[in-house]
């Protein structure tokens, strides 16, 4: 750690640097500075491949296989499940709904490093990132390591 790190004042935000944090306890001064660190830092993460499937309208990109009837099945669920309980809406907002629709796909799609870290792809963020079915994915990873 570098010196000038300790006589730095840490009270400013860990992800926009900007505003204030509410106590020296937090590294945030938000929850949306604080879902958008964890997205960006966590992509193999359950929010991170429902926020990816949806922008890419919730099929695999290299085959197509559409997934949009099973994510309409989720949000259904969580929807019913939040008439009994109204807080626990709350708790899903976006980017907190994505983690329902990562954590159901996980089972049939993977992320994928679009251009694999060996080869100079960048392993955080989600520009390097894609969510494809497990066919294709086994598919590009054997056709990466040539």
């Amino acid at each position: 750690m570098p010196l000038d790190y300790l006589e730095k004042d840490h009270d400013l935000c860990a992800w926009c640097n900007v505003k204030s944090i509410p106590t020296l306890r937090h590294k945030y001064c938000g929850k949306l500075c604080r879902e958008s660190a964890y997205l960006f830092c966590y992509p193999q993460g359950y929010p991170s491949k429902g926020n990816l499937l949806m922008k890419q309208h919730w099929a695999c990109t290299l085959c197509g296989l559409d997934y949009e009837e099973m994510v309409r099945k989720t949000i259904k669920r969580i929807l019913k499940m939040a008439e009994n309980d109204p807080e626990r809406l709350l708790w899903n907002e976006l980017p907190g709904i994505f983690y329902p629709i990562g954590h159901k796909i996980s089972g049939s799609m993977d992320l994928d490093h679009i251009k694999p870290i060996h080869k100079g792809g960048v392993g955080l963020g989600n520009r390097n990132h894609q969510v494809i079915c497990r066919t294709c994915h086994r598919r590009k990873t054997s056709l990466d390591r040539r």
